[in-house]
């Protein structure tokens, strides 16, 4: 799969869990993606907002802001971006089914499975 991310734009990973954010910058950028970053749901609003990505990957539980609250937001500021949920929780499949989470993926997660998640969300948004 690689070179999906030869498309203009940027993805954006929101995960507490530095190890996580790190995990998932190296295999998108690998696969030829600009990647950002925010530790929080609050951080990942001001980033959407000043510079709106093409995909979101977003962990629910978080500290200050968690998934929730921001597909919450997003909803209701209309912001159309896709969004990859990512949880060890309970509940993934329940945000994957609630706009403008396109898919679920339980931690931890399968390589692969993520790829062709994020192919297919990107392929969806155009």
């Amino acid at each position: 799969m690689k070179g999906f991310g030869a498309v203009a734009g940027h993805l954006l990973v929101v995960d507490d869990d530095p190890d996580i954010r790190g995990v998932l910058v190296l295999i998108l950028a690998g696969e030829g993606w600009r990647v950002i970053t925010a530790r929080d749901g609050q951080e990942a609003l001001g980033a959407i907002a000043a510079d709106p990505p093409r995909l979101v990957l977003l962990d629910l539980s978080m500290p200050i802001v968690d998934g929730w609250a921001v597909l919450a937001t997003l909803r209701e500021r209309c912001i159309d971006v896709p969004v990859i949920v990512l949880t060890a929780g309970t509940g993934a499949d329940a945000a994957a089914l609630t706009p403008p989470a396109v898919a679920a993926l339980q931690k931890p997660f399968d390589v692969d499975d993520l790829l062709a998640a994020v192919s297919r969300a990107l392929a969806a948004s155009g």
